[in-house]
C-alpha cells in the first residue's frame, strides 16, 4: 500500500489522557505521554471527547474523597459504600477542575475536545443495543467514528478488541506500526 501524505486523526480513550496526567507507565515506560510528544512533533490530529474530561474529573474526584476520607480513618469498605456521597467543597471541586484545565491548556492545547449532537448519541445508543461495549465507551466509539478518526487509542484491552469491529485501534505503544499498516507515513 502506497504511503498516504495526510496527517492521521487519532481519538484518545479517557485512560490515555489520566496516564499522561498520572505518570502512569506501560511495560516500564510512559507510553502515553510518548505518544503525545510523538503527536504534537509530527503534527497529529489528535481529539478526544468532552465526555472523557468528564470522566477524568470524577475518577480524580473520586481519588480525593478516597484519599480524605481513608485519613480521617474510615475503611475501605466504608468509602466504597458511600464513594456515589461525595462531600467535597467547593474549593476542593475547583482545584481539581482548575488543575485538570490547566494542565491540558498549557500542555496539550493540541487535543481537540469534542461534543456529540444527537446523531452522534443516536450513534452510541446503537452500539449500546447492539455490543458488550459499556456505554462509557460507546460514547467514546461513536465520537471517533462521527468525526472520521482513522485511529482510536485506548489501554483497556477489551474495549481495543470490541471496538476494532468498527474502527482500527491501538494501543499507544504499537500506534506508530499501525499507522505504517494502514499507510500512513510517520
Amino acid at each position: 500500500m502506497p504511503n498516504r501524505q495526510v496527517v492521521p486523526h487519532l481519538y484518545l480513550d479517557t485512560n490515555i489522557i489520566l496516564d499522561v496526567l498520572r505518570d502512569r507507565q506501560r511495560h516500564g515506560e510512559l507510553v502515553s505521554l510518548k505518544l503525545l510528544e510523538q503527536a504534537k512533533r509530527n503534527k497529529w490530529y489528535i481529539s478526544t471527547s468532552a465526555f472523557a474530561i468528564m470522566e477524568i474529573l470524577d475518577v480524580e474526584q473520586d481519588d480525593l474523597f478516597f484519599q480524605l476520607r481513608v485519613s480521617e480513618g474510615d475503611t475501605v469498605a466504608d468509602v466504597l459504600r458511600i464513594r456515589r456521597q461525595r462531600d467535597l467543597t467547593a474549593e476542593q471541586l475547583g482545584r481539581i477542575s482548575k488543575k485538570l484545565r490547566d494542565k491540558l491548556s498549557i500542555s496539550y492545547d493540541y487535543i481537540d475536545q469534542w461534543h456529540l449532537d444527537q446523531k452522534g448519541f443516536d450513534h452510541a445508543l446503537e452500539l449500546a443495543r447492539t455490543t458488550n461495549i459499556t456505554a462509557p465507551d460507546c460514547i467514546h466509539l461513536a465520537t471517533a467514528l462521527e468525526l472520521g478518526c482513522d485511529f482510536l487509542v485506548t489501554t483497556d484491552e477489551f474495549f481495543l478488541k470490541e471496538a476494532r469491529k468498527h474502527i482500527p485501534t491501538s494501543l499507544p505503544e504499537t500506534i506508530e506500526q499501525e499507522l505504517r499498516n494502514l499507510g500512513f507515513t510517520v
